[in-house]
């Protein structure tokens, strides 16, 4: 039996070896085999652009990996934009064998636990530091201004370097990254990568990372992915009422399992805006398929910044084993985590070419995927032809002409230029001379998608148009009348809004999801503007918010706090109507002319008067006389009782006969000194007048002009 001849140290085939053990690979890509011997023997500073997915982090850790299985002591610093990739990368470096620390701003001010810093300054090993640009630079600096620990930094790793570049928040972190060629040593080795480098930007991103012309390696792959369709859509449908119809396809109409709904993400811009109301509209459409157990409570959720730690964890964990079937996921999603994804789409106009490459490359990493993007209805050049007649053709013409011209050709695909057609000029691929386009992947010249989708939609569309006339129409039983005042709609808007916020932080004080996500706002100003409808029947008010998925835990609850303040409300518009000032100015307003005026006393909802600086003296007696101190805070800004027993509030009822207090005077009586701040308005002003004084009947008038 022969012996195994041991491979020299530092060797082209002992690197191989040492590389495939340590990520369990039968075998390295090229770039893989050549970049990783430029870093980890022969030291060289090295620059790499590949498609997503093909194993630039093997290039990044090489150095260290080798080190390691050299026996020496050593540290490296990895750069990443975003906490999720921290963790995603310090994951990847142990299954490498490699000690790893994330330091950010939630690390390194433990609660518990070792300091991160003080775990990466000391060791004997090779560990490797994963941060942030600002903390690389700042956080860092009296670390690497000890000579000794500097002496052991051999690496600075940089991931997703395109963002030095990009039109987005990381652009201004990733600047600062240049200044570390001033603090590290010369022998310290650079190395950067992305999957999203423009050949137009290639040399400025490099510039603007710190690496030296002439002084690295330079390696440019092809970022290409072919075995991922392209597909471009518009918005046929307005999503300004919560509704998003072109995305209802993502919920099979004849689906009875979760097992029945594709998996696939859906990047959004916003958390509150588009997030919430995308996952209530998914949410509507999986009511009338799957019943509403545990399990299908979690089909649709979101991925996004606000999350923690513990709970991204928990959310990789739920989408791998089929628990969640669609991710509403933000730009927090867009780098680097890797998830075995079939189909993604982006929704919105996205303005950066790097962060549709980046979406584009969530996808298709084990097999083929679809990355389907819909734009808004005016970045279409179908009708650029025809002449501008219309404003809004003129405005829609103009938003275009501003657009990026790469990203608006994407947009407009055709025969001749199809969108992979558009991406290969971007990022310097080219097309293989031996295929011809017809085997392109992309909807324009292989199309079935946008076909078979939009016959799911129009399926929706049918079974949601019968469901119309089979709703309930609510009607007022007389019990309050309709709020015409905008000042009182604006006050019972701030109340529920309150209200929402302070039982929200009960019910889930540990979340960080927002309250909104809770209780939408939109719901809140559907049941103002019925609160005369709603305030006094429970059937009328699950009607109206029928649409809010915690009514059946907390809807009682709401109602009864609704109830509450529409009494006192009505109380308060009864005492203001029968008011004797209120009937003076009723009389004056109907003998002055109503071209001075600007409105007829007869045709104009009543409004209470105002209570601020500019009114007269006698609507002063509308006003309790009490102290006169500041105002309270805004029902938004005022703390919340994090008391465990804290009851939830409802709104005061005042006496008959007696408008509102200010919330100042509360103290003086009993029964009101245990109900929140949160819920009480806020004054105009501090302000007093004596009702003693009663202005003359032309400062009236001269009041009634200035409306």
């Amino acid at each position: 039996m022969s012996q195994e001849v041991p491979l020299d140290v530092n060797s082209h085939e002992w690197l191989q070896k040492t590389l495939c053990s340590a990520s369990g690979n039968s075998s390295l890509r090229d770039f893989q085999d050549h970049l990783g011997y430029e870093i980890a023997v022969r030291n060289q500073d090295v620059f790499l652009s590949v498609a997503t997915g093909r194993g630039k982090s093997l290039v990044l850790f090489s150095g260290l990996i080798a080190s390691k299985a050299r026996g020496e002591e050593a540290a490296g610093i990895l750069i990443v934009p975003t906490k999720a990739l921290a963790e995603q990368h310090a994951e990847t470096a142990r299954k490498y064998g490699i000690r790893s620390i994330v330091i950010n701003e939630d690390t390194v001010r433990p609660r518990n636990g070792p300091d991160p810093l003080q775990e990466f300054e000391q060791g004997d090993d090779v560990r490797v530091a994963v941060v942030s640009p600002q903390m690389a630079v700042y956080g860092l600096r009296k670390l690497l201004l000890k000579p000794k620990f500097l002496a052991k930094v051999r690496w600075l790793l940089t991931d997703e370097a395109h963002l030095v570049m990009s039109d987005t928040v990381f652009r201004s972190h990733y600047e600062l990254l240049c200044n570390l060629r001033a603090v590290l040593r010369r022998e310290t080795v650079w190395a950067a990568v992305s999957g999203s480098v423009p050949t137009a930007l290639r040399s400025s991103i490099t510039r603007k990372l710190g690496f030296l012309p002439g002084y690295y390696v330079d390696a440019s792959y092809s970022q290409d992915l072919p075995h991922v369709k392209y597909i471009t859509r518009f918005l046929s449908h307005s999503t300004t009422q919560g509704t998003f119809h072109d995305l209802s396809w993502l919920i099979p109409p004849t689906a009875k399992s979760l097992a029945d709904i594709p998996q696939a993400i859906v990047f959004v811009d916003t958390i509150t805006q588009d997030g919430l109301q995308l996952e209530r509209y998914l949410d509507s459409l999986l009511d009338r398929c799957l019943p509403h157990d545990e399990a299908r409570k979690v089909a649709v959720r979101q991925y996004n910044s606000i999350l923690t730690q513990a709970e991204r964890t928990q959310w990789v964990e739920d989408f791998n084993n089929g628990t969640i079937r669609i991710g509403i996921v933000t730009e927090s999603f867009t780098y680097g985590l890797d998830l075995d994804l079939s189909t993604a789409i982006s929704l919105g106009l996205v303005k950066d070419k790097s962060v549709l490459k980046q979406r584009r490359g969530r996808v298709g990493r084990r097999g083929p995927g679809k990355f389907i993007l819909y734009s808004p209805r005016w970045v279409s050049t179908a009708d650029d032809a025809s002449p501008l007649t219309t404003a809004k053709a003129k405005e829609d013409f103009e938003r275009r002409r501003q657009m990026d011209p790469d990203i608006l050709a994407y947009c407009n695909p055709t025969t001749a230029r199809c969108s992979r057609a558009v991406d290969l000029e971007i990022y310097g691929d080219t097309w293989p001379p031996d295929k011809p386009w017809s085997e392109c992947l992309c909807e324009t010249h292989q199309p079935g998608d946008n076909a078979a989708h939009n016959a799911l939609v129009q399926q929706w569309l049918d079974l949601l148009q019968n469901d119309e006339p089979q709703r309930a129409t609510v009607r007022s039983d007389g019990t309050y009348k309709p709020i015409k005042s905008s000042l009182l709609k604006q006050k019972l808007v701030e109340l529920i809004t309150s209200w929402r916020l302070t039982t929200w932080y009960k019910i889930s004080p540990e979340s960080q999801l927002p309250a909104p996500f809770f209780l939408p706002t939109s719901i809140i100003q559907k049941l103002v503007d019925k609160a005369h409808v709603c305030g006094a029947d429970y059937d009328a008010f699950a009607t109206i918010a029928s649409d809010w998925r915690y009514l059946p835990q907390y809807g009682r609850l709401l109602f009864d706090f609704l109830h509450h303040a529409m009494e006192q409300i009505d109380e308060l518009w009864s005492e203001v109507v029968n008011s004797a000032a209120f009937q003076e100015v009723e009389e004056i307003d109907s003998e002055s002319d109503s071209s001075s005026s600007g409105h007829s006393g007869s045709s104009q909802p009543l409004s209470i008067p105002r209570t601020d600086s500019s009114v007269s003296s006698s609507d002063s007696s509308l006003v309790s006389t009490a102290s006169t101190t500041s105002p309270p805070p805004s029902p938004l800004t005022t703390p919340l009782d994090p008391r465990p027993d804290a009851r939830l509030p409802l709104a005061p009822i005042q006496p008959p006969g007696h408008l509102p207090m200010r919330l100042s005077d509360r103290s003086t009586s009993s029964q009101e000194n245990d109900v929140p701040r949160t819920f009480l308005p806020s004054r105009t002003s501090s302000k007093r007048r004596s009702p003693s004084r009663s202005p003359s009947t032309a400062q009236k008038k001269r009041r009634i002009q200035k409306k």
